[in-house]
C-alpha cells in the first residue's frame, strides 16, 4: 500500500483509523466473493444464506460479508444451483478497504437506529 495510516468518515465524523492492513484484517476470512451467469438472482440467493450479513456488487462480483465462510461456502452453490444458476466460482477473498468501509458504514446504522 502507498499509505501507512487511514482515516474513514461519514457525515465529518470519524468512524475509525488505522494502518489498512490492520483494518482489512478485521474482515479476514469473512468476504467471499461470488460469480454467476444470473448475477442479480444469484446475489438474491445468497442474500437469504442465515451466514450472510450484506451482499454488495464489487464490478462484476458479488461481495458477501459472512458471519463464518463455512456455511455459505456449502449452502449457497447447491441453492444456485437447484434454482438452475450457473457458479463460476464461490470463494474467500481478501478484504479490501471498500469492503472495511461499508462494514463501517452498515455497523455505525444498525448501532444508531438509522
Amino acid at each position: 500500500m502507498r499509505f501507512n495510516r487511514v482515516i474513514f468518515m461519514d457525515h465529518g465524523r470519524a468512524l475509525t483509523q488505522g494502518a489498512p492492513r490492520d483494518l482489512m484484517a478485521r474482515l479476514n476470512g469473512r468476504v467471499l466473493e461470488l460469480a454467476a451467469v444470473q448475477q442479480m438472482a444469484a446475489r438474491e440467493i445468497a442474500a437469504e444464506d442465515p451466514d450472510v450479513e450484506d451482499v454488495h456488487t464489487f464490478g462484476e462480483y458479488v461481495h458477501l460479508r459472512v458471519r463464518s465462510a463455512e456455511g455459505p461456502l456449502t449452502r449457497i452453490p447447491q441453492k444456485l444451483a437447484a434454482a438452475g444458476i450457473t457458479l463460476h466460482h464461490l470463494h474467500a477473498v481478501v478484504p479490501t478497504l471498500e469492503d472495511v468501509f461499508i462494514n463501517l458504514l452498515e455497523t455505525e446504522s444498525v448501532t444508531n437506529g438509522k
